[in-house]
């Protein structure tokens, strides 16, 4: 690795507006000690009639607002907003004041929400939503006027986001119900404080993204990290020198280094950006996707993205630093990229300001308007003239086109259909008239439209424009298909924050702009979402960090000295800094601050010789108060400081007054316990803690960081068995006449590969048992195929998605849903081509992120099935009388995929060909895989094949890193998880690194997962008239003597025992049992299971509650025993209290016995009648209640 430090600080530009907070018509934030105030009032709006073939529609029209998005209801105006809230806290309570509403009475009924609708359908396509229910009804009448989002972190500062809802709609009465103003107090746990620790140029992309956003002292430089392919590492230099030279700390690492899997690439991105010194605020990654890998993200349709690189705190989906890529494939292209991105940044404010706009002829009414709204509203009043090349409008061609870029554009905009490889109209345009291009001066482009930024191919369009010579400076296009009205909103926001709030550095704008997205469609980033789709589909071909802008005349004047320097907030390694800005004459004042330190005194003949610190990327008039802690200082020693301001030119001021502090005294550190040893029975989470304490007598402070090491489990493989790949694949192969090749496999286990799987099959002594558990009659079929190419989509096809029902982690990312292909195999995205001919693994060739338990070139054609079902903490998928391609022999067998992330293959009867297909697993981009078997005699009937990486059996969501004052205690919770894991001792390591005089404290972890006595898998209850049926089963019992069953009312401390039932004692076999607990009241119960060994020893079941009803109607059952000697009983219902008569009469109508006459409560009741003293023969019993009476007859036999 390379570190690169700023030799020589030469500041060349600053933004020409500076960045403020989102402004939001009608809102004003105030932030105080106890929360935010939110004072709203509804801007100005007004109403559009739609006249369309399903009636006349009303649209409400409020400029900025977004919407509500639910598909067939009413789409009306939301606003969106952010607040920033302090890291540990919450928001507390949520309070509306001073609220005005009106009502409104409308013509017709509001226009309703419409599905969203790709690009690469037309837009007349999409049917008409409209919710007939719902627009029949008053509508919805506890409707929020507002919502709260779950808490995020982004580059480094949690909030959340707050959503108002101003209207609310009554289709029946066609009433629209208006707040007009309405004061929301938000009330936090604690003040929200200033933002400490991030760049200020950070800080300034995070005053446009939060309402008063309140930037603290600054810490970390401007760092900025470029992963590289080894072979292009020399290239960099210039590129490097011409960042260093504009204020950047470069860090220039290859893949030597991080690795090559997104996984190892993002360990090592994260590790840089847990520590602030070195966290990276932009990233550039250097090489196309086979030297780098790109990501599948979770979005809507999986798309390939790079921004799971730069998710890095939290759980969210916004980005901690801007990303981009030189996806380039040779040196000569590497160095096409940098000329063109070094020529653009440093001469951006000389061009001639001119832009080109290309719309499509399908839904010009959208991709015009769109561009019409960005150059009225944005680059017109900004002196850029715009050159609209509508295809519609204009009849635009492609050799306008083509001229047009060769006549130097600064922005080039493109919204229609796209391809891969080519704009596809708006006009049309592909790579080899881009490559063609004779342009100097090298645009911005921007493509809204589907797959222009599918980088994971070969070389897309977007690849194009970035490689020539020529072409483009960056590219922004989209991976996937993108859809209409999603990109119409997308392309205004990303202009928005350009010229309304002030970014002007293509990625952080670019993001912003999908952050205003998201507001737009109310402020929620889902796995799986539609929005989610936009954060990763969109990724930047170039450097993230260029500037798009710059107009300054330059000037020679220096800045006014510093002269309130001093010292504040001593720790053991650092000394805060404070100062006032001093005053400068160029536009936007300070651009910079040298700041020196030293042991010995400071003055203006040594400051150049002085250990140096650069605070870039400032725009400070004068009097804005700074800070800035140095760190890395020694234990208990006096420094001394001094300041020289830099304006945007690089004329430095005098040096400041001389501040001088000595830091406190080392820290020393305890850990408590010093190990912990846990016994956990299977299926069981328990949880304990790790205490760090600074338990030094002066003042001091101890920064401590926590890492998990050393994982150790039962059956873990110390060895790696790895067969080499022999890729098969062929574009010539055909169907119908396949190759025949030798394989290879390995006998009974092998692994891990480079991500930590490993395989062991049931030849093994400790391999997997095989088992068959056959869900052909109660799972869930797989009926839906779609083609992947021209052949039917029973041979060439996949089904999917389905749901998992559970997190599956898959090489380190979580997976939710499954496809699955025809030819044998699982995936965790949409296959895209046909796959007849299995490869090796791994292999970069498609398909990837595959679990492969068959793959060969199968048909799903009948009599083979397919079905699925989920299991508890697992879901099963079986393959039934399976038939390949070209023959009728069939193949039996399953796959259980687990939560815990196992995978178990069950080969039950494969009686054809077993010699020509692929066996394992692969990743996303297909660098990394475990492969058992290709092409060879591996798989033989009742076979069990088990798949794992290391068990996660130790968790910890507690923060990993932190600062202890001396005599403060943090806690680290650890959760250790048993699940399905085998039986055995589980260690580990957690390794507490620290700043005391003892660096490095370890802790052992121990887990020893004991047998369950008694593995209880089911516990039901039901209720059946006034009686309780209790149902459970076990998988396996040990020693066990059976089970108490105890039962309380709800209202009731105490247990009491029912029955006792007797166990199966020692037994692997599922065992069901069955009780009935008779005659009880109407009321509400409680069960549970006591389940006792021999030996005395007892655990409780998990308590199930039921509610035993009163009845509805009146009812008198039929007598049981019947005939009956000498008793018999009579049963009855009443559905309230009554006054009850039950009487007994003979054949000739006598009355024989009186049985009731009482008043009697609602419920079930039973009485019983003894006719001992009575002779053989039919008699009747009566029931009057109240208004009822029913009669029945009985027959006595002695």
């Amino acid at each position: 690795m390379k570190k690169l430090y700023l030799s020589g600080l030469i500041i060349l530009f600053l933004m020409s507006n500076l960045v403020v907070a989102q402004h939001i018509n009608g809102l004003n934030v105030t932030s105080g000690n106890s929360g935010y105030t939110i004072d709203f009032s509804l801007p100005e709006y007004s109403f559009q009639r739609v006249d369309l073939e399903q009636g006349e529609f009303t649209k409400l029209i409020l400029p900025d607002y977004g919407t509500t998005t639910d598909i067939g209801y009413p789409a009306l105006p939301q606003i969106s907003f952010n607040l920033s809230i302090t890291s540990n806290d919450d928001v507390k309570n949520i309070s509306v004041s001073n609220l005005l509403s009106s009502i409104e009475i409308l013509q017709s009924p509001v226009y309703p929400f419409q599905e969203p609708w790709p690009r690469n359908k037309p837009l007349k396509e999409r049917p008409f939503s409209f919710n007939t229910k719902y627009y029949s009804s008053t509508g919805d009448p506890n409707a929020p006027l507002y919502k709260i989002s779950e808490p995020y972190v982004i580059g480094g500062v949690k909030g959340v986001t707050i959503t108002i809802y101003p209207f609310a709609f009554n289709p029946v009465a066609k009433q629209l119900k208006v707040v007009k103003h309405a004061t929301f107090t938000i009330e936090l746990q604690k003040p929200v404080e200033r933002v400490n620790g991030l760049s200020d140029s950070y800080n300034l992309f995070l005053k446009s993204f939060f309402q008063d956003y309140k930037a603290g002292s600054s810490k970390s430089l401007r760092n900025y990290l470029i992963i590289t392919a080894p072979e292009y590492e020399a290239g960099l230099a210039p590129f490097i020198a011409h960042k260093n030279g504009l204020g950047y700390n470069i860090t220039l690492v290859t893949t030597t280094v991080t690795g090559t899997t997104t996984t190892a690439i993002k360990t090592y991105i994260q590790n840089l950006y847990a520590n602030p010194t070195t966290k990276p605020e932009f990233i550039l990654l250097v090489g196309d996707t086979d030297k780098i890998p790109a990501w599948t993200g979770s979005g809507t349709g999986s798309p390939r993205t790079d921004l799971n690189y730069v998710l890095l705190e939290g759980t969210d989906y916004y980005a901690d630093a801007f990303i981009g890529r030189f996806s380039i494939a040779s040196p000569s292209q590497l160095q096409n990229a940098i000329n063109k991105t070094i020529y653009m940044e440093n001469y951006i404010g000389t061009f001639e300001k001119k832009n080109v706009y290309m719309a499509s002829e399908d839904n010009y009414s959208i991709t015009e308007g769109t561009h019409n709204f960005v150059i009225d509203n944005y680059f017109q009043p900004s002196g850029y003239s715009a050159l609209k090349l509508y295809t519609h409008t204009y009849n635009a061609t492609t050799q306008q086109l083509v001229n047009a870029l060769n006549a130097n554009q600064v922005f080039a905009i493109y919204s229609g259909h796209g391809a891969e490889t080519y704009w596809a109209d708006g006009p049309v345009l592909n790579q080899s008239q881009v490559n063609a291009l004779t342009n100097t001066v090298f645009p911005f482009v921007y493509s809204f439209s589907c797959i222009t930024g599918s980088y994971h191919i070969a070389e897309s369009f977007g690849e194009t424009w970035l490689r020539a010579a020529t072409g483009g400076v960056t590219f922004y296009g989209s991976s996937v298909n993108s859809y209409w009205d999603e990109d119409d909103i997308l392309e205004r926001r990303i202009f928005k924050s350009m010229y309304d709030e002030g970014i002007s550095k293509v990625t952080p704008m670019f993001d912003r702009g999908k952050y205003l997205m998201v507001q737009h469609f109310g402020g929620s980033v889902t796995s799986g979402s539609m929005m989610l789709r936009y954060l990763e589909m969109y990724n930047l071909m170039g450097d993230p960090s260029i500037e798009t802008k710059k107009v300054i005349p330059p000037d020679t004047t220096p800045p006014d000295p510093v002269t309130n320097l001093a010292v504040t907030s001593p720790t053991s390694n650092s000394l805060t800094l404070t100062w006032t800005a001093p005053y400068d004459s160029t536009f936007g004042g300070i651009a910079a601050y040298d700041i020196r330190y030293s042991t010995s005194a400071i003055n203006d003949g040594n400051f150049n010789t002085a250990p140096r610190v650069v605070l870039p990327m400032q725009s400070d008039s004068a009097g804005t108060p700074k800070s800035l802690e140095i760190d890395s200082l020694a234990f208990s020693t006096q420094y001394y400081f001094a300041i020289k301001a830099l304006d945007l030119w690089g004329n430095t001021s005098p040096i400041s007054n001389i501040a001088t502090a000595s830091t406190w005294g080392a820290p020393q550190i305890l850990v408590t316990p010093n190990a912990i040893n846990k016994q956990v029975p299977s299926g069981v989470v328990v949880t304990d803690t790790i205490r760090i304490n600074n338990v030094s007598p002066h003042n001091s402070t101890l920064d401590y960081s926590v890492v998990m090491e050393n994982n150790n489990y039962p059956n873990k493989i110390q060895f790696r068995i790895i067969p080499l790949a022999n890729n098969t694949e062929n574009s010539e192969v055909d169907k119908d006449y396949p190759v025949t090749t030798g394989g290879q496999s390995i006998e009974g286990l092998g692994g891990p590969d480079a991500f930590g799987y490993q395989w062991i099959d049931s030849d093994e002594l400790q391999g997997p048992v095989y088992e068959w558990n056959d869900i052909a009659a109660t799972g869930t079929p797989v009926t839906n195929w779609i083609a992947t190419g021209t052949f039917g989509a029973t041979d060439e096809g996949y089904s999917g998605p389905y749901n998992l029902g559970f997190n599956f982690k898959f090489y380190g990312q979580v997976k939710t849903q499954f496809y699955l292909s025809s030819n044998g195999f699982i995936s965790f995205a949409p296959i895209t081509a046909n796959a007849f001919s299995n490869a090796s693994i791994p292999t970069a060739g498609v398909p990837n992120e595959i679990i492969c338990p068959f793959w060969d070139d199968l048909d799903a054609k009948s009599p083979g099935t397919v079905h699925y079902k989920q299991d508890g903490n697992k879901i099963i998928i079986q393959w039934t009388n399976y038939q390949r391609y070209s023959g009728t022999s069939s193949y039996t067998w399953q796959v259980h995929l687990y939560s815990s992330g196992k995978i178990l293959v069950y080969y039950n009867t494969m009686t054809g060909t077993i010699n020509s297909a692929t066996i394992g697993i692969e990743n996303s981009t297909g660098t990394v895989g475990l492969q058992v078997a290709k092409d060879a005699n591996y798989i033989k009937n009742n076979l069990a094949l088990k798949i794992s990486a290391d068990p996660e059996w130790v968790l910890t969501n507690s923060p990993l890193a932190g600062t202890l004052h001396n005599g403060n205690t943090a806690a680290i919770e650890m959760t250790f998880k048993s699940e399905d894991f085998p039986l055995g001792t589980y260690s580990m390591d957690i390794v507490v690194n620290n700043n005391s005089g003892t660096p490095v404290v370890t802790v052992p972890l121990t887990m020893v997962i004991a047998p369950i006595p008694v593995e209880l898998t089911s516990f039901t209850v039901e209720p059946v008239k006034d009686n309780v049926l209790l149902t459970w089963t076990t998988a396996t019992e040990t020693n066990n003597s059976g089970f108490s069953i105890e039962r309380k009312n709800v209202s009731a401390d105490t247990w009491t025992q029912v029955s006792f039932i007797d166990g199966k004692g020692t037994t692997t076999e599922a065992t069901s049992y069955t009780f009935t607990d008779k005659n009880l009241k109407a009321g509400s119960y409680e069960y549970r299971l006591k389940q006792i060994d021999f030996d005395g020893t007892f655990s409780y079941s998990s308590v199930v509650k039921i509610d035993l009803d009163i009845p509805a109607n009146y009812v008198l059952e039929q007598n049981y025993p019947n005939p009956f000697n000498p008793s018999t009983t009579i049963k009855f219902g009443l559905p309230a209290d009554s006054q009850v008569k039950i009487n007994i009469f003979n054949s000739i109508g006598e009355k024989v016995a009186e049985l009731i006459n009482s008043k009697m409560t609602a419920g079930y009741h039973t009485v019983n009648f003894d006719a001992s003293n009575l002779t053989s023969g039919i008699y009747f019993y009566q029931i009057k209640a109240d208004n009822f009476e029913s009669i029945k007859k009985m027959m006595l036999i002695k």
